[in-house]
């Protein structure tokens, strides 16, 4: 009778299904990570709009097309260009580029560095003395090396429109990195 009963519990566990284990179908539930995932993308377009918000550059693009191409300018436009390098600022316009102490063309750098610092104060200064023989001018496009921080360009920017009442160039246009 011994062997009968254990004969009989072994059909009945043959017989048995056996026990549903998710981890065997190799499916996995997925209901926790699109939580996640759902969470992380509400919070990034918060902290986007937010930032959007608050940051305001005031700077035009350089428009592309259009035009005839006249590839000289007008004998009166400045074209200011101030370029921020790693040895400092060149001030260029259009009859060349200025030397130090912003009086007359020559080689670069217009506003050396003081130390390890842009010489921020000198380029205001120097822009200053552009501003007194083009008055009505207001636009100057600003370049910088690749290598350069976008902290040090959104201070050039600043320096370059100065404060009120002396504003100086106020249209600001961005160009693309130089070498």
């Amino acid at each position: 009778m011994a062997m009968e009963a254990r004969v009989r519990s072994l059909i009945r566990r043959k017989a048995k299904p056996p026990e549903h284990d998710p981890s065997e179908e190799g499916e996995i539930n997925l209901t926790a990570y699109l939580d996640i995932v759902t969470n992380i993308i509400m919070f990034l377009l918060i902290t986007v709009t937010t930032v959007l918000a608050t940051v305001d550059i005031n700077v035009a693009s350089p428009r592309v097309g259009g035009g005839g191409g006249g590839g000289e300018p007008q004998p009166n436009e400045l074209n200011l260009t101030i370029t921020v390098t790693n040895s400092g600022f060149i001030v260029a316009g259009s009859g060349g580029v200025l030397t130090q102490g912003c009086d007359r063309t020559g080689p670069p750098p217009t506003v050396p560095k003081t130390g390890p610092d842009w010489d921020y104060d000198g380029l205001t200064r120097c822009v200053q003395r552009i501003k007194q023989e083009f008055a009505s001018e207001t636009r100057a496009i600003v370049a910088a090396n690749p290598d350069v921080r976008y902290e040090i360009v959104v201070k050039t920017m600043d320096a370059i429109r100065g404060t009120p009442p002396n504003l100086l160039f106020t249209d600001i246009m961005m160009s693309a990195g130089i070498q």
